[in-house]
């Protein structure tokens, strides 16, 4: 849609007629003409990308359009990728996906993937072009109007039924695949009061199936990041790093490269809780007192490290295995995702519910949380969703002590029955315990 009005029919026509060259349609080029008229439009997605030589001649053509918003990014899809016949061999198919990628990349919606339907014979060249193989996806903007709790229920009944972009290009066998447009999403803080009102509600929700009739709880502030794909780990560090005033700039902005160097890694996903360490010591250049991993053989092991370290100050990544309303489920490692605990909540006797950020006068009543490990609740956050969670810590704890190995295609993991603790420093342990939102 960039292009000139008056070039305008002349590339579209160019364009279907590689098209029809590629693809032969029972309509022919007429038809395919008055189909490409009837799609185009004047601004967004689908755009159609066209390459050509010095002379004006068309060599190669893809159509970018968006794809459902999931829960992991936004993304968009390419598909009729083409180059002329004559061409082919030259290094175009390259320099075409080159140029898709970087005006997907620059566009406004900030989409973290781009995929595509390889056919049969070609997925090689996209694996070396950084491709890799990958789940369908939806397209269009299926999601756009639902609320982000609801996503992932859907996305997986969906699942069964995906839509996939097919029509006279389709062929028989086709595998799907993405690569990666950007590393990560902007750090956001939530604002105090609404984060506090949702605390509060979700209480609320807490009594009313249980016999407990008011709660108090206290809360760190800290920033929060959309994970981008399988990079949970690596979210929950960049949160850290907000929380503690780390940053991130300049060599070590890229947390995915470093994983990656190191061989942690290959899209961000962490399997070994010390791989999490390593990189807070090396790339957030956290000292040792700073950054742990702590054993919880046992429920009380579990809260009273939380207990004690959300009362420093302290933030806690635990790994579980995370059901589609967040919560945690026991499913052996096929759900396998990283949280930081930035909070807890206890039963009260009094009438009202309590809920405040803690700051350098509070501390949490050891005591009532050590009365009934079972009944404390743990407020965490993770790349998936900006809203803080809330969910026993016995369920919490249940669901990462069965964390088995054999769930996972990949060697060295360990992320069961261990938390990663990140403290302030020394010279901080004194300051106010709600993050820095400098």
């Amino acid at each position: 849609h960039d292009a000139p009005e008056a070039d305008r029919a002349q590339l579209m026509h160019m364009a279907a007629a590689l098209l029809e060259e590629e693809w032969p349609s029972r309509g022919g080029l007429s038809h395919r003409i008055r189909t490409m008229q009837a799609t185009a439009h004047a601004g967004g997605l689908p755009v159609t990308l066209l390459l050509l030589d010095e002379t004006r001649k068309l060599v190669g053509h893809g159509v970018l359009r968006e794809a459902s918003e999931m829960p992991d990014s936004r993304a968009c899809v390419v598909y009729s990728v083409v180059i002329s016949s004559t061409q082919r061999g030259s290094g175009l198919g390259r320099h075409l996906m080159t140029q898709i990628e970087s005006y997907a990349r620059e566009l406004p919606e900030q989409y973290g993937y781009v995929y595509l339907e390889a056919r049969e014979g070609v997925a090689g060249f996209y694996e070396r072009i950084g491709y890799g193989f990958a789940s369908a996806v939806n397209v269009g903007r299926v999601f756009r109007l639902l609320a982000e709790d609801s996503i992932s229920g859907i996305a997986a009944m969906l699942s069964k039924k995906r839509q996939q972009v097919k029509g006279d290009e389709a062929g028989p066998q086709e595998s799907w695949m993405r690569k990666r447009l950007r590393e990560k999403n902007p750090l956001e803080w939530r604002d105090r009061e609404s984060a506090l009102a949702h605390v509060r509600s979700e209480l609320a929700r807490c009594s009313k199936s249980s016999d407990r009739a008011s709660w108090k709880a206290r809360l760190l502030d800290v920033p929060w990041e959309r994970q981008i794909g399988p990079s949970c780990g690596l979210s929950i560090l960049r949160m850290v790093a907000g929380y503690l005033s780390v940053s991130l700039d300049g060599p070590r902005a890229s947390l995915l490269d470093a994983a990656r160097e190191r061989g942690y890694s290959k899209d961000g996903e962490i399997f070994c809780i010390d791989h999490l360490r390593s990189l807070a010591l090396e790339e957030l250049q956290l000292s040792d007192d700073q950054v742990e991993v702590v054993p919880v053989s046992s429920l009380t092991d579990f809260v009273q490290s939380v207990e004690h370290e959300c009362s420093s100050g302290s933030l806690v990544a635990v790994a579980y295995d995370r059901g589609g309303d967040n919560r945690p489920v026991q499913e052996s490692g096929l759900r396998a995702h990283w949280a930081i605990l930035t909070g807890l909540a206890w039963p009260v006797t009094s009438d009202e519910c309590d809920v405040a950020y803690l700051d350098a006068a509070d501390t949490l009543e050891r005591s009532a949380c050590e009365q009934a490990s079972e009944r404390v609740l743990g407020v965490y956050q993770h790349g998936m969703s900006r809203f803080l969670a809330l969910c026993p810590l016995s369920e919490l704890y249940a669901s990462n002590a069965q964390l088995m190995q054999s769930a996972f295609d990949v060697d060295n993991v360990d992320i069961a029955a261990k938390v990663c603790v990140f403290r302030k420093s020394m010279i901080d342990r004194g300051q106010p315990r709600c993050g820095d939102r400098r």
